[in-house]
């Protein structure tokens, strides 16, 4: 029956509804964007968008003077992809359409950046284009934290050290005006010893330091490191007792970076750079014959002052040498140090208040290598 009727149809006007017909469909699809939505974020919202796909990028826009300031980025097409609708013709382009809106919104470490597109028709060309704007919103800067710095140890300075406080301390605490030394007692206060040793190496001398400077330095490093050796094996009889004898040998002593022995400090240092022989006075070896430790540090400003009185004391100290005008019993360090002193008899006669023969008899004492305290 139906086909009847179409074959009574002219052919003409079935041709013109299929015309109609195609028209429009195509209206109907030219009013839906085509586009495709590109962007690096990981977590997409999407509200009032259809399932086309929408091409864009995305621009950050900075926020001056408490106003957002908006970019807008015109959209490039991708291959395949329609982000255009053209009208068939001028005369039967429609007014611009507002196009669909869509906002997607990142939660990132620093803030919140909030994108936001929009369709828009040209009303002229019939063309659609699709803008997107980003704005920042509420980044907040994020606090600086500080480590807190450790507190930095402070080496004591120079003039410190020409002080030499912590021994005189120890030395007029517990050495006798006659140089006996109280060794159990300094055992008890091995750690302020201790404390001065590293005073000491912590700060050796400088070239800007004055030559009494240098020379009390030295001659308290010796003292100073001959007591420790003693209260580290005490106790003990002879400092001989120790390294087989050889003990001033050992290079057991530090200062600054290098290692030391008593008898480095002695002989290559003190003896060679000075060159005075009252120094044999006044730098002490732990034993009984020696002569005696003073109960004072020696310092920049009395250097001079004990070097020239341990000198007199000790020539004139009859239990280490007996001297008269024509022969003289005197202290084996004469002996074994003999060119420092050069001519001994003036030497003697400077120091002893007798005038000495120069060719006067000289003998050497047996030294007492026992403890010099108790």
């Amino acid at each position: 029956m139906i086909l009847r009727m179409i074959n009574k149809i002219p052919t003409f006007l079935l041709l013109f509804g299929f015309f109609l017909i195609s028209v429009v469909a195509c209206k109907s699809e030219s009013n839906k964007p085509n586009v495709v939505i590109q962007d690096g974020m990981d977590n997409l919202q999407i509200d009032e968008v259809d399932s086309e796909e929408i091409v864009a990028t995305t621009q950050e826009v900075n926020k001056t003077e408490g106003e957002l300031q908006k970019t807008e980025t015109p959209v490039t097409p991708v291959p395949n992809k329609t982000t255009t609708t053209t009208s068939p013709s001028k005369a039967e382009t429609k007014p611009a359409q507002q196009g669909p809106k869509l906002t997607i919104g990142k939660i990132e470490q620093k803030g919140v950046e909030v994108i936001e597109a929009k369709e828009k028709n040209n009303a002229d060309t019939g063309n659609s284009a699709l803008t997107i704007t980003t704005v920042k919103v509420g980044v907040p800067e994020i606090p600086k934290v500080e480590t807190p710095k450790e507190k930095e140890v402070v080496a004591p300075a120079a003039a410190d050290v020409h002080k030499h406080e912590i021994l005189q301390s120890l030395l007029s605490a517990h050495v006798s005006g006659t140089g006996v030394v109280d060794y159990k007692a300094l055992k008890a206060k091995e750690a302020q010893l201790d404390e001065y040793l590293k005073l000491l190496s912590d700060n050796t001398p400088a070239a800007s330091w004055s030559r009494d400077q240098k020379l009390a330095y030295w001659i308290n490093a010796y003292n100073a490191f001959t007591i420790k050796v003693i209260l580290k094996n005490y106790p003990l009889k002879s400092i001989k007792d120790l390294s087989g004898g050889k003990i001033w040998d050992s290079k057991w002593i530090t200062l600054g970076t290098t290692k030391y022995s008593l008898n480095d400090i002695e002989n290559t240092i003190v003896r060679p750079q000075f060159k005075d022989p009252r120094i044999h006075f006044a730098l002490n070896c732990g034993a009984k014959s020696c002569p005696p430790l003073d109960n004072t540090a020696y310092l920049p400003s009395n250097v001079q002052t004990l070097l020239e009185q341990n000198a007199k004391a000790f020539v004139r100290n009859k239990a280490m040498n007996d001297i008269t005008a024509s022969k003289v019993v005197v202290s084996s360090i004469f002996d074994w140090y003999g060119k420092d002193f050069g001519s001994i008899p003036e030497f003697l006669t400077k120091y002893s208040g007798v005038t000495v023969s120069q060719n006067a008899k000289i003998e050497f004492k047996t030294y007492d290598w026992s403890l010099n305290g108790k």
